[in-house]
């Protein structure tokens, strides 16, 4: 598909100004779309975060629906077995998980997957957070409090609690040693 710009005497300042904004959109949206699409022809496919709501989990009124909440998260994490390999699992979880990462055009996309539920579960609560960001927005955030506040150091098992720490180093260490390459 092309498209050709026909300027004449009759257009105005606005006009012109209105058709290299559309223009910009679009290559905007190109990028974004051919981002989308790597991120989809790699290996292994990204999953969607963006209806996970920390509001809902944090509201709450026992520990129990917090809990059934983490495990109803884990279902948004899609099976990879492609990613199962020996470099990709985290080392420090109780539960066998695997985690990739890769940058595209400055921001973080990661890949989990793990046989348990809880720690897909809780892999999806990080990634809520890093998924699709910029180094500088994952290094301002402070993800120890957030599990604090949610009440997740108190109640789950210190195996758990370990999981996700370990869960968290190995995407830190990755988002940092894609620093390193760039």
């Amino acid at each position: 598909m092309t498209v050709r710009a026909s300027v004449a005497a009759y257009n105005t300042d606005n006009d012109i100004r209105a058709f290299l904004q559309a223009l910009e959109d679009y290559c905007e949206f190109q990028r974004l779309a051919t981002s989308a699409h790597e991120c989809e022809s790699e290996s292994w496919t990204c999953d969607d975060f963006s209806t996970l709501s920390l509001e809902r989990l944090a509201t709450q009124s026992d520990w129990q629906g917090r809990y059934r909440e983490i495990l109803l998260w884990s279902k948004l994490v899609s099976q990879k077995p492609e990613i199962r390999s020996p470099e990709n699992l985290v080392r420090g979880c109780e539960s066998e998980a695997w985690l990739v990462h890769r940058k595209i055009d400055g921001r973080h996309f990661f890949g989990l997957d793990s046989d348990s539920r809880v720690v897909k579960g809780l892999g999806a609560l990080l990634l809520s957070q890093i998924d699709g960001c910029t180094t500088e927005k994952i290094h301002q955030l402070d993800l120890p409090q957030l599990f604090r506040e949610l009440g997740l150091s108190k109640h789950l098992s210190q195996s758990r609690s370990n999981g996700f720490y370990a869960l968290m180093r190995r995407a830190l260490h990755q988002v940092e040693g894609s620093k390193a390459e760039s």
